[in-house]
């Protein structure tokens, strides 16, 4: 998360820290499911918590504001991968789970997509985690 120089999708914004920079700063595009209701607020208020903090701590630079979700992002996929180690573990043998673990970290979509801050990322995330126990 915090190599990525690009984007895959606008929604990695539009779901999350755009309608999070809105919250925290006033100001914001909100697309047409915030406008209606589509869309629910618990994603994009984890990256808000984060960016009231900076601008709390008066460090909200643009720089932090760009950066410190991408950090939070890649706690969240470390979660995951922890997670999906300890799933595969309880279920079949510890060299079963360290192959899983593998084809997971190389996997190109993983790399891609698990780092980056869609709102399907972090459910992906909750249900490794919910899967395990």
């Amino acid at each position: 998360s915090v190599l990525i120089q690009t984007y895959f999708d606008p929604d990695e914004f539009w779901q999350s820290l755009e309608v999070a920079h809105r919250i925290v700063f006033g100001y914001g595009f909100m697309t047409w499911e915030w406008e209606i209701g589509l869309r629910g607020y618990l994603h994009p208020m984890l990256f808000a918590c984060v960016m009231k903090l900076l601008a709390i701590a008066n460090i909200d630079t643009p720089f932090l504001v760009i950066w410190a979700p991408r950090v939070l992002q890649c706690a969240f996929a470390a979660i995951g991968d922890l997670f999906l180690f300890q799933f595969a573990e309880k279920h079949l043998e510890r060299s079963a789970a360290q192959c899983a673990l593998f084809c997971h970290l190389t996997s190109w979509f993983i790399w891609y997509t698990y780092v980056r801050t869609f709102s399907n990322t972090l459910e992906a995330v909750l249900t490794t985690v919910a899967l395990y126990h």
